[in-house]
């Protein structure tokens, strides 16, 4: 299971959400990325911590972009259901970071935090 950063790139793409666009633009400036193989852990484990997360989230004022990244996770995580997801990173020398879940294959980017 491996990917290059145009396979990573197109599926950051398919997935179209704010987080995915500024994860493809740090992997345009240079971002390094890797994934942790064997990590794969049921999308609906994920949708339970993020449930949490996004309440504590929705506690605070202002809003973050980072809260609106994760409330837009919240119907993907549950649609994924029991399916085991790989989770990656993209880290920018700026500080810039994102978690990736992807599909087993590493085909498809389930969400980008």
């Amino acid at each position: 299971m491996t990917t290059d950063r145009e396979q990573l790139m197109s599926a950051l793409e398919r997935l179209g959400s704010r987080a995915a666009e500024s994860a493809r633009a740090a992997l345009r400036e240079g971002a390094g990325f890797w994934f942790f193989i064997g990590s794969g852990v049921p999308a609906n484990h994920h949708l339970r911590i993020f449930r949490v997360r996004e309440r504590i989230l929705s506690n605070r004022a202002p809003a973050s972009e980072r809260h609106q990244w994760v409330s837009d996770a919240l119907p993907a995580f549950s649609a994924a259901g029991d399916a085991a997801l790989q989770l990656g990173e993209i880290r920018h020398g700026d500080g810039r970071h994102f978690f990736l879940y992807m599909t087993s294959d590493l085909g498809r980017c389930v969400a980008c935090l």
